[in-house]
């Protein structure tokens, strides 16, 4: 059976959006926060959102979503700060699998394909057009590299350097590349749908 943590990548700043972009709304719709997590609810028991314990409109929300909440109160260091701080967290026999807070328009279909994929050897990366994207799930035996992760690069070095061990998986949508990043991105991404 897989043992696949879901962790959502949630404590950033959203210095390019102007306001805190994971409260936003698209047009009436729920807010980024909410969308996202809605693509993962179907796929895992426990969905873990890393966030920044300061962010109490966020905090509400997670906690009205039922997700596992580890708090990030070193946000400042980067990314990596959140992914150690969830491998930390999450006691897992098979891995992780990181998704970005700010990728509303992932398939859910894409989602279970990488979770079916996933191994406690392997490091599973979602491809469309030939260009990598979003999210990855890293294998358990990567645990003493992704604990010693710094700065604001995730985990790219550790997927860079994988070897065999990294699996290309082709998939059919464009979401895997689709962030919101700035209030226009919303009109950019309408077109992608899950």
């Amino acid at each position: 059976m897989i043992d696949l943590a879901c962790v959502i990548l949630a404590s950033g700043y959203s210095r390019r959006y102007g306001a805190d972009k994971l409260l936003a709304r698209d047009s009436g719709a729920q807010s980024l926060i909410r969308q996202t997590i809605a693509v993962y609810r179907p796929l895992f028991s426990a969905i873990h959102v890393v966030a920044r314990p300061d962010n109490l409109p966020l905090m509400d929300i997670l906690i009205d979503e039922h997700v596992t909440i580890i708090e990030n109160d070193e946000s400042k260091l980067g990314m990596s700060r959140s992914i150690v701080k969830s491998v930390e967290y999450c006691q897992v026999n098979t891995g992780w699998l990181f998704a970005l807070a700010d990728m509303p328009y992932i398939k859910t279909s894409t989602v279970a394909s990488i979770r079916d994929a996933a191994g406690a050897n392997k490091i599973i990366r979602p491809v469309f057009n030939e260009k990598p994207g979003n999210p990855i799930a890293i294998g358990q035996c990567f645990a003493p590299e992704l604990l010693k992760l710094t700065a604001d690069n995730g985990a790219k070095a550790i997927v860079r350097n994988a070897g065999e061990a990294l699996t290309t998986l082709h998939v059919n949508d464009a979401g895997i590349h689709q962030d919101i990043d700035t209030p226009s991105d919303w009109l950019v991404n309408a077109s992608i749908s899950r």
